[in-house]
């Protein structure tokens, strides 16, 4: 069969209307990710700027008290809505080993939400539990430096992906008086260790609140842990709870509890701003047992643990050290021990 062939000029317009339609879908190519890129580049310019006015703002209002609770109660408002909503829709199971702890802590406080401690009178008390060995109240912190809008920031425990949080960063002052704003204008990537470390030590031992500032310089007599909502805080040591108590302001819900050191001296562990409690008075803690949650109680901007360690002043039950002048670090070594140094040091005697 003969084929007629098809005339050079018909092929030649052919090829030319492809050749055009390959051009035009290239053009929109190049358009479309010329937005796009633009749109991203302009987001991060976006959420640098609204963190540095953030910064800008605190340390503008560095203490202004009428700004801290009013800011206070706003934020606390706004949180609350997301997070009781969020908690509310967690699913009963989940994939994720983080989500399925939540679910699991969950679980605990609504089966001890009834419990009440019962006091026996003339019952004898069991041997006071073992000091054992020290341990971090957390091991691991959200990657603050990584983030950069609020919607970020306040997500509680359970709604920050694994892959988010890294260790405990050393607790170095060198590293924490870096002025914020040197790291945060612009905010390079070999800025984020430093500036985790910062927002994570958000108050240091007798420190002002403060971000550059080191330590004696405030009235504060432990340190301030910057840490997601709900997360789960563990005992530094072991012993018992001296104290479970809630007041509307100061540390709001806190739990001290009792340690007994080798030497027969008696040390007590504070950790205040709690939103759950999940010990009792009189029960027995192990090193690293989940005594509660970080919360938002008390007077508090955002979420985090304060983390405070006591020598015995012979009050019963004994009652938060709070000095009215700034002490000098020997009149401070009366009263109180520094966090750091005091898990560090029972720690790494036991080879940990």
């Amino acid at each position: 069969m003969f084929v007629t062939p098809t005339p050079i000029p018909t092929l030649k317009k052919a090829l030319g209307r492809e050749l055009h339609r390959r051009e035009r879908l290239l053009a929109t190519a190049a358009c479309l990710l010329t937005l796009l890129f633009g749109f991203v580049w302009k987001m991060e310019r976006y959420q640098a700027r609204e963190m540095q006015a953030l910064i800008q703002e605190t340390v503008r209002h560095q203490g202004d008290v009428s700004w801290i609770l009013s800011r206070s109660a706003e934020r606390r408002r706004a949180r609350m809505v997301r997070w009781q909503s969020a908690t509310q829709s967690l699913p009963p199971a989940a994939s994720d080993s983080r989500d399925a702890r939540v679910v699991a802590i969950q679980a605990d406080l609504r089966a001890s939400a009834d419990v009440k401690a019962v006091v026996i009178p003339g019952q004898k008390q069991a041997a006071f539990p073992a000091f054992d060995h020290t341990e971090f109240p957390v091991s691991d912190v959200p990657d603050w430096g990584t983030m950069r809008s609020p919607a970020e920031w306040d997500r509680p425990f359970g709604q920050i992906p694994a892959s988010e949080f890294v260790p405990l960063p050393p607790y170095d002052l060198s590293t924490l008086q870096i002025p914020l704003s040197s790291l945060a204008n612009p905010i390079r990537p070999a800025f984020i260790p430093a500036i985790t470390a910062k927002l994570t030590y958000s108050t240091r031992y007798y420190g002002a609140y403060d971000l550059d500032v080191g330590e004696f310089s405030g009235l504060h007599p432990g340190i301030d842990l910057k840490l997601a909502f709900g997360t789960p805080v563990g005992a530094v040591a072991g012993g018992r709870v001296s104290l479970v108590q809630k007041k509307d302001d100061g540390l709001g819900l806190y739990v001290i509890v009792e340690h007994r050191l080798a030497s027969g001296e008696r040390i007590f562990s504070i950790y205040g701003h709690l939103d759950t409690a999940w010990v009792q008075e009189g029960e027995d803690v192990r090193p690293g047992q989940i005594i509660g949650t970080v919360g938002l109680s008390g007077r508090t901007t955002a979420p985090h643990l304060h983390l405070q360690i006591d020598r015995d002043d012979g009050s019963v039950p004994h009652q938060p050290y709070w000095p009215t002048r700034i002490p000098s670090p020997a009149e401070a070594a009366r009263h109180t021990l520094h966090p750091i140094d005091f898990i560090r040091q029972f720690s790494s005697e036991l080879g940990e």
